[in-house]
């Protein structure tokens, strides 16, 4: 034993020692690009016009140095043109860098690095990154070319554009802080943050609350502290500041090693499952951050979102970083780049962490060349949030009764279908809303209890919280929260009138003051309520209500169009019915595309093996007890019922992302562990699962990037391989985190 504690603590004492290492040379100031070309270094034809990066997109010794040169296809006053544009030949050798902006990879827009004497190319950036500016890192073989090299640019439409600007040599830190090692370090900071707090919570209350209590409080704690920093960074970024610092004070005291006097405050169970749980969370993020990096299409921050492609989407993934880093400058108002769109059109519980999360990656990454890499600690920080899914799943699937290792293998199987992987990397907030939201209905269904309503005050008090953090999160959450409130008097009986009361008292207390934040500040905030409900932004007319616009809606809609819609919304939920509601964002190139977008976009066909779950689930599963068997029902009857309400209430989009996420979650959960019960055949179902997915979303994408980092792919196997350690071992963590 004491030779395996040895080894033990020399593994500890490495890992400790290398995450130091690399976030010294994280935050150590980088040197200044240097440029390959100068200024009057280029030959133009065409449309080609000098234009000026964004602040964050570039290094900011390149902007600010007199020979750059940025050339965009397009001018205010002609639009896109076509063109040609080439760079003065250059000598390679190392690490360059190539400020991109544009559409490259759309019909008749290309970029690439040329080899002068051989003619051979290679591409820099194939993905678009719209108006914001990213840097492409380049380093050819050297026996791609033995002489000179040079940058070109194509635009053969008058559809779209490309930019690009002078290429520089990239001195290796910075090339370093680019690679998908820093990036997993801020996975890993921003999971502290996050499981430090966690910790010290535990550590104050874990003695005087039962286990399921202590577990609700800590999520509802993380929520309010995202939804308390939104105002504190509005009202002044010094008070943001300071509860930031205080947060990470706060956290640093959950990390420390605990002492003689903390050891024995929490309980053994609450903390196995705690640690365990958080120990998931981390490999899952680490997982999932390494799978979005196993590829480099030049893009930076819009890397999410052609990494499925064509199952993508637009720009919802970039507001949360987008105004968090508002609420850190300071200057929370109506952006030019929203166009018509409000900051109060969206909830602010995730922007109020992300503000926290970059005021963090700002302090540690000050000595870099401006904020051109701060999209790697957003996206990373981003995970972590979108990820907190992960142990409040492995926690509520242990209070429900389930065997631990069972409920690991429900997260690691319900990461991998296209649902949980989609939504983890790309980090719109639904999946934190789905978080509460599940949490919530969890408590009123009765998950893992059956004691009435009546005798559960804590419980519906806590559910009423948990549901205000899903609407906070996300508005589409609504539905899910009125599936559980139509469910809960089925399963748990009706409440007292008293206790109901003070339920809602405390959901209303929660949301007045982002209402109120919409109507006085950033009015109206309604565009999303006006489109779930009558079709419509609403753009032009916000001075109309919600309640007159659902009611101009339905009145020119007649009874039978009414049901003509409600057929189609059927048929889009049930069997993949397109509707003009979904706005194609990405081009389907080929079969195996087309079944990435049917598993965004449609609910029962994107679930594919995982309906064979229906089978067990009104069958005889083998259970270890009668309650674990209620479990998978209750979460896909809740699924139903709330796809049902969204159907029913709905205007006429039915698509994925138009539903409630925690009924999206409950679905996929449900029949996960219906499966996972059924026997021989029902894990075979799952493996089934797990290897379309790979093959579909994991594999298959890759030849489609210009570039591929293994680096990456050795990360995320290693994390996987670190899960599948986790869950093989989960029965000796008690007896182990005790020591």
């Amino acid at each position: 034993m004491t030779g395996v504690g040895s080894w033990r603590q020399l593994g500890k004492w490495m890992a400790s020692t290398i995450v130091l290492l690399v976030g010294l040379l994280i935050a150590w100031p980088e040197a200044p690009a240097r440029l390959l070309v100068p200024a009057d270094g280029w030959e133009v034809e065409g449309g080609f016009a000098l234009t000026q990066p964004n602040k964050n997109g570039v290094p900011r010794s390149l902007r600010d140095n007199s020979g750059a040169r940025f050339w965009r296809s397009w001018t205010p006053d002609k639009g896109s043109q076509p063109g040609v544009l080439r760079s003065a030949p250059f000598h390679l050798g190392g690490v360059i860098g190539v400020p991109y902006n544009g559409f490259a990879g759309d019909p008749g827009l290309s970029t690439w690095l040329e080899c002068v004497d051989s003619g051979a190319r290679l591409p820099l950036a194939t993905g678009r990154n719209n108006t914001v500016w990213s840097v492409v890192l380049m380093e050819p073989e050297p026996t791609w070319c033995d002489g000179l090299a040079r940058v070109v640019a194509i635009s053969a439409t008058n559809a779209n554009y490309v930019s690009i600007g002078t290429p520089y040599r990239v001195s290796w830190l910075s090339a370093f802080k680019q690679s998908p090692l820093a990036a997993l370090w801020f996975v890993l900071a921003s999971w502290a943050l996050f499981a430090g707090i966690a910790v010290s919570v535990a550590r104050r209350f874990a003695a005087s609350l039962p286990s399921p209590t202590l577990y609700v409080l800590l999520l509802i704690g993380i929520g309010l502290v995202g939804y308390v920093q939104f105002f504190t960074f509005w009202s002044s970024v010094w008070l943001g500041r300071l509860a930031t610092f205080a947060l990470i004070v706060f956290a640093l005291q959950g990390l420390r090693k605990p002492t003689q006097q903390t050891v024995g405050v929490i309980p053994a169970t609450t903390h196995a499952d705690l640690y365990l749980a958080l120990r998931l969370w981390l490999l899952v993020a680490m997982a999932i951050m390494s799978i979005a990096l196993m590829v480099d299409d030049g893009s930076g921050m819009w890397s999410a979102n052609g990494r499925f492609a064509p199952a993508q989407w637009s720009s919802d993934n970039e507001l949360p970083p987008h105004i968090g880093e508002m609420l850190v400058a300071g200057n929370l108002t109506h952006a030019d780049w929203m166009g018509t769109w409000h900051i109060s059109d969206r909830p602010p519980l995730s922007y109020g962490w992300h503000a926290t999360l970059r005021l963090l990656g700002n302090a540690i990454t000050s000595g870099n060349d401006g904020r051109y890499l701060s999209y790697l600690y957003d996206w990373a920080g981003g995970i972590v949030l979108n990820t907190i899914w992960v142990p409040a799943l492995f926690l509520m699937l242990a209070i429900a009764g389930l065997r631990q290792r069972m409920a690991i293998a429900t997260v690691l199987v319900c990461l991998a279908t296209p649902f949980f992987l989609f939504n983890s990397t790309y980090i719109w907030p639904k999946l934190l809303s789905a978080t509460f939201g599940l949490a919530a209905a969890a408590l009123l269904i009765g998950l893992g209890s059956t004691t009435r309503l009546r005798s559960d005050r804590k419980g519906l008090i806590a559910a009423a919280a948990l549901s205000a953090l899903a609407l906070l999160s996300h508005g589409g959450s609504v539905f899910g929260v009125l599936g559980a409130l139509v469910l809960a008097p089925y399963y748990r009986g009706l409440p007292r009138t008293r206790d109901a009361a003070l339920a809602a008292g405390v959901a209303i207390s929660l949301l007045l003051p982002w209402m109120a934040w919409q109507h006085l500040v950033d009015p109206p905030g309604n565009a999303l309520m006006k489109f779930a409900f009558a079709g419509t932004f609403g753009f032009g007319e916000e001075h109309i209500g919600v309640f007159d616009t659902i009611v101009r809606s339905y009145s020119s809609l007649g009874w039978h169009d009414w049901m003509l819609s409600k057929w189609h919304g059927l048929q889009t939920l049930v069997w993949g019915r397109p509707h003009g509601c979904w706005v194609d964002e990405g081009i389907v190139a080929s079969s195996i595309g087309a079944l990435r977008l049917n598993d965004f976009l449609y609910v029962l066909p994107s679930l594919h093996f995982l309906l064979a779950g229906f089978v067990p689930l009104f069958g005889r599963a083998r259970c270890a007890s009668e309650a674990v068997s209620r479990v998978p029902l209750k979460l896909v009857t809740f699924a139903v019922v709330s796809l049902a309400l969204s159907w029913l209430l709905a205007w006429d989009c039915h698509v994925n992302h138009h539903q409630a996420y925690q009924a999206l979650a409950a679905l996929h959960i449900g029949l996960v562990i219906a499966l996972l019960h059924a026997g021989g055949w029902g894990k075979f179902a799952l493996a089934c699962s797990a290897g379309y997915v790979l093959i579909v979303w994991i594999i298959s994408p890759l030849p489609q990037f210009p570039r591929l980092q293994p680096e990456a792919m050795v990360a995320a196997a290693t994390a996987i391989l670190a899960l599948a350690v986790v869950a093989w071992r989960a029965h000796k963590l008690p007896t182990e985190l005790a020591q």
